[in-house]
């Protein structure tokens, strides 16, 4: 069965939808960025320029001064101060991605934009600083994930 549905909507773009139910706390899918190719900051430019097509939003930081062009689903994850979805970080290039709430079968799958700050009780504190998608108001607050 299908995990997810990427589709384009006219109001944000590529966006990944749940295509089954998820209970909370439910493994959604595993990203490992080792996987691309990894270019300097210069050469991932360069390659941007070079093929249009690449999509240079989705470039992310990979370690040791390199970056690759994200094409996983999570790269087309939304923001959202009332997320659905939050990471676990592995390493900096490896990671997976939990329901952090239920989640039906159509809807949209987010995540807050916002660094995690792990504690010493395993706790994940999320404090959110991005603005609301809908609003424009800052989410603020802390997001509390175990």
């Amino acid at each position: 069965m299908d995990i997810y549905e990427l589709k384009s909507t006219p109001e944000k773009g590529m966006e990944v939808f749940a295509a089954r139910d998820f209970r909370q706390g439910e493994w959604i899918f595993h990203v490992d960025l080792r996987t691309f190719k990894p270019y300097t900051l210069a050469e991932l430019e360069n390659e941007v320029q070079r093929h249009p097509e690449l999509n240079g939003d989705h470039a992310n930081y990979v370690g040791y001064g390199k970056y690759v062009i994200e094409e996983t689903p999570a790269a087309y994850m939304n923001h959202s101060c009332d997320p659905n979805c939050y990471f676990k970080m592995r390493s900096i290039a490896v990671y997976d991605v939990y329901a952090f709430r239920d989640i039906r079968q159509g809807e949209e799958l987010t995540h807050d934009y916002s660094f995690p700050r792990h504690s010493k009780d395993g706790i994940t504190r999320t404090f959110r600083h991005l603005p609301n998608e809908s609003t424009g108001h800052f989410c603020g607050g802390e997001l509390t994930m175990v």
